[in-house]
């Protein structure tokens, strides 16, 4: 049923360690079709929502939660973009529930529920859920964009959710705003190496350091170089570690992005004392240089390896950090906000703690949003 994939079992440590793809075919990808500076809190319209489509029994209708009830479908499309579903034939929308209903005729894949949990013995199954070492969770990398779908859709409801607020970097808006060249270096985990960004199969989306560069580019004209230095399966501890090399570009701006693997540990000061720390020796060789702090998205809430109640433990840490040059990009909070009206499955490239491209295009909106002039406006021009 599933395509030949990596299997590992035995540790988290073996799945973030796992060797990421080269970037290749990038420039296949067309920058406007991210909306980037245009985020679901900002306007009625909500683009590439992506949505899992889960059955709970065989033979029965699946469905697929939508973040708010939908005034009107655009459209549905596969996560690849190369199919356009009908309404009516694929699909039904029921908007009191906020959702797709998938009928068995459907050209949409769907997974039963109970194949999301598997045996010790199982292919793609990584150990395990919480509270139950006897029961594993499917996992495989890539995958799970193939029962996700995309809707373009104008929502019928507000979003009391978080909203990133104006980021105070005032040495990077001032470099941008005078059309000046702007070096990013980027220190943190696989996600924001890149993991389960599509990057080399349609529709060859970049990871969102990426996004930001190009979009960064395209609206205000300066040109911006990208030093991605994240190494997957890094703490927070090994970034520090590295910070030399951060250092050797002589970055403008560093986004700093760990938590993921960090939250393992259960030592939220530990973690930001070495976030702190990393801000310290930049600013000492370099006190112009301006930080964004990238708290993490969940994984999977059932997932023993990373607990649930361990990530707003380590936002809560890193909150008083923020401050003149140093902006945070809270993903945790967004994160928390989404999953209280979706699946999990809609957000995640691998089952576990990979994002899928819905979740690094809300990466890099929530970045270029700390870059804005105002609340809720990313830069004079909104083409991308």
């Amino acid at each position: 049923m599933y395509p030949a994939t990596v299997i590992l079992r035995s540790t988290a440590a073996a799945l973030c360690l796992l060797s990421l793809a080269p970037l290749r075919g990038e420039e296949k990808y067309p920058l406007p079709q991210a909306h980037l500076l245009e985020p679901f809190w900002r306007q009625p319209e909500v683009y590439g929502e992506a949505v899992a489509c889960l059955r709970d029994r065989p033979g029965e209708p699946a469905t697929g939660t939508l973040l708010f009830a939908p005034a009107k479908i655009l459209r549905v499309q596969s996560s690849y973009g190369k199919t356009v579903y009908q309404e009516g034939v694929d699909y039904e929308v029921d908007k009191a529930n906020r959702r797709l209903i998938i009928p068995a005729s459907s050209r949409i894949a769907v997974l039963d529920k109970k194949d999301l949990y598997k045996s010790a013995t199982d292919q793609q199954a990584m150990k395990h859920k919480a509270g139950d070492p006897t029961t594993y969770l499917f996992y495989a990398e890539a995958w799970f964009r193939t029962i996700q779908v995309e809707v373009d859709y104008v929502r019928d409801e507000e979003w009391t959710g978080y909203r990133p607020a104006v980021g105070s970097l005032p040495a990077t808006k001032a470099r941008l705003r005078e059309g000046k060249p702007l070096t990013i270096c980027v220190t943190g985990d696989s996600i924001a190496a890149g993991a389960n960004a599509s990057k080399t199969k349609a529709p060859f989306m970049p990871a969102y350091p990426r996004l930001i560069q190009q979009a960064l580019e395209a609206t205000w004209k300066s040109p911006v170089a990208l030093h991605n230095l994240a190494i997957p399966g890094t703490t927070a501890k090994g970034g520090l570690d590295r910070i030399h090399q951060i250092l050797e570009k002589k970055p403008d701006l560093v986004i700093i992005a760990f938590g993921m693997n960090d939250v393992a540990e259960k030592k939220p000061g530990y973690y930001a004392e070495r976030i702190t720390a990393m801000i310290k020796a930049i600013r000492e060789q370099s006190p112009g240089t301006e930080c964004i702090i990238v708290t993490s998205t969940l994984a999977n809430p059932e997932w023993s390896w990373s607990p649930a109640e361990e990530f707003p433990k380590y936002r809560e840490a890193i909150l008083p950090l923020a401050g003149e040059g140093v902006a945070l990009a809270d993903m945790t909070r967004l994160t928390s906000d989404i999953i209280q009206k979706k699946s999990y499955f809609d957000l995640t490239g691998n089952g576990i703690n990979h994002p899928n491209d819905y979740m690094h295009r809300l990466y890099a909106q929530v970045v270029l949003s700390l870059l804005s002039d105002q609340a809720g406006d990313t830069s004079p021009e909104s083409a991308y």
